[in-house]
């Protein structure tokens, strides 16, 4: 594989020097190779329509003969341009590799090496080989799923995500082959390294980043035992019931708020993606869509296309697109996300969404609902929620406003900060005033 590697390496440069290749679509071919090598790297290039077939002959047969030149040794060819190493640093990390990784090398600890973003590199494991055992399926997301599996090392159960194809899931409990585009293979690496930096009580723990043994990408995290909290809303019986959960949502509030200390906005918070444990945990499972302050947002493209099928009212074409298979419904969607103005997207879109799920707390439904995506997405953007004590009249009209004020169609007019919201509820819990509620003499 070494020599293979090192021939994709000497038909790069000559691609970028010659034929004028990006060194980011160098990267992307490199890094589909790197996971499936029954394609070529020229190949790959071709395909994709980078190269031509004579292009391909061409510096395929410039690279034969440098190698034949020097004893058949492709890393001596190498050495002319200062190296392999130096190869990679200069076509390989001259970009903002959030779009796509790198190709995998080796790193000092012997796992595979992937290119972040700025030229970092991200070094994961190879799985030991009978180290995770008894897998079965948890939940299946929108480019991955999530195995439970027992750690034999360490003698514990947790939780293990895969990247997977679009459409395939694998029998039960059994890797899935991964073959996959460098653009998901940048998502997923994303979300793992995203959710290993969020460091805090109510999002669950990162542990590994790896690769198993079928050439799958993983990361393990921490196994929460509990239900979802869509779940737990679903089992409320009545309003006194699902009130119970607001000490929940302060708590998702507060994790939303360190996240956003970060730089990290999440875009898509509701109740499916948060588990409350067994033992009084609010836990945020998912961050795949989530947008980092700063770099390159690895969602754009896949958002805008989920958009445009569904203002062509394309609904069965959204599983095209990795966002379009994370979206489901967007009842917790704010306005300047369902309008894709992407760059109007910051932490005030998530006030938005937390704002939808106390309302589904305060009324037992969503602010909109409608018998496909594109009928919620037209009420989001140009419709009004019916206000909470009208939708339930025996609500807390107290939590009625902050609820209200957090759903404004204008981020001016929402709470600024998550931790603005988590703060009026909890100011309502412990029964001091809230400020956004007008209170008469009698009631102070």
């Amino acid at each position: 594989m070494d020599t293979i590697r090192d021939r994709n390496l000497l038909f790069g440069v000559l691609a970028v020097q010659l034929r004028g290749v990006s060194p980011a679509q160098l990267v992307e071919v490199s890094a589909a190779w790197a996971v499936d090598p029954a394609v070529s790297v020229p190949r790959r290039l071709v395909d994709k329509g980078i190269l031509t077939e004579d292009d391909r002959v061409l510096l395929e047969k410039l690279v034969d003969d440098a190698i034949r030149a020097h004893g058949g040794n492709p890393e001596e060819v190498l050495e002319l341009f200062g190296g392999g190493e130096q190869v990679e640093k200069t076509f390989f990390t001259c970009h903002d590799a959030t779009t796509s990784p790198g190709i995998p090398g080796t790193s000092p600890m012997g796992g595979p090496t992937f290119f972040a973003g700025s030229g970092r590199e991200i070094s994961g494991v190879h799985e030991a080989p009978g180290r995770y055992t008894h897998a079965s399926k948890h939940a299946t997301g929108g480019m991955g799923r999530v195995l439970i599996v027992h750690d034999e090392y360490l003698g514990r159960s947790i939780a293990l995500k895969e990247l997977l194809p679009p459409g395939t899931g694998g029998p039960e409990g059994k890797p899935s082959p991964f073959r996959q585009s460098a653009s998901l293979v940048a998502r997923f690496l994303q979300e793992a390294r995203i959710t290993s930096q969020l460091e805090h009580p109510a999002i669950v723990p990162v542990y590994e980043l790896g690769r198993r043994q079928d050439g799958t990408l993983y990361y393990t995290m921490r196994l929460v035992r509990g239900k979802t909290f869509a779940d737990a809303l679903h089992d409320c019986k009545d309003l006194d019931a699902r009130l119970r959960l607001l000490s929940n949502f302060t708590s998702l509030c507060q994790a939303m708020a360190y996240a956003h200390s970060r730089g990290v906005i999440h875009r898509d918070i509701k109740p499916s993606n948060v588990m409350l444990g067994a033992f009084g945990e609010t836990v945020v499972l998912d961050w795949g869509l989530a947008k980092v302050h700063d770099t390159e947002d690895v969602h754009v493209r896949d958002i805008r296309d989920t958009l445009h099928f569904l203002d062509l009212e394309e609904e069965q074409a959204l599983p095209k697109t990795a966002y379009g298979r994370a979206l489901g419904t967007p009842h917790y969607m704010p306005i300047e996300q369902a309008e894709g103005r992407i760059e109007a997207i910051d932490e005030r879109s998530d006030v938005y969404s937390l704002g939808a799920v106390l309302y589904e707390i305060l009324t037992g439904r969503t602010p909109f609902s409608g018998k496909s995506t594109h009928e919620i997405l037209e009420k989001v953007i140009h419709a009004r929620p019916a206000p909470v004590l009208e939708a339930e009249p025996n609500a807390p009209p107290e939590l009625a406003v902050i609820c209200e004020k957090a759903l404004q169609k204008d981020p001016d007019l929402r709470y600024q900060a998550a931790a603005e919201l988590a703060e009026e509820v909890q100011r309502f819990i412990d029964g001091s005033l809230v400020r956004a509620y007008r209170y008469s003499l009698r009631q102070i």
